[in-house]
């Protein structure tokens, strides 16, 4: 997510502490709930992102994170959609590849 939308939601839970009360003030926490998303969604968005990003850059062309949003938003909500699901060994590795970017972003 751009650094300028985290700083509005952290502006918004500061002026508005209220809202996000149910989830202690954790933004992520209370949409997951609200929308019973999955405790792995976050995962997802990452694992996602990382590999789309990847894929975009070795095609000469830039990911924006809008792009990634409608993408992501058209692929997750189908029938029958594999984003969020986990197979096999394929959450660990998610998790292996979020570590390895993060600390190469670093």
């Amino acid at each position: 997510m751009p650094n300028e939308t985290e700083v509005a939601l952290q502006e918004f839970n500061r002026k508005h502490p209220s809202f996000f009360e149910s989830t202690n003030g954790d933004w992520r926490a209370f949409i997951k709930k609200q929308l019973d998303l999955s405790s792995t969604l976050e995962v997802a968005i990452w694992d996602l992102w990382i590999r789309n990003s990847v894929n975009a850059k070795h095609n000469g062309w830039n990911y924006h994170p809008w792009h990634f949003a409608q993408n992501f938003i058209d692929n997750y909500f189908i029938e029958g959609s594999k984003v969020d699901v986990w197979e096999g060994d394929s959450l660990n590795l998610a998790k292996q590849r979020i570590a390895t970017f993060r600390e190469n972003s670093n």
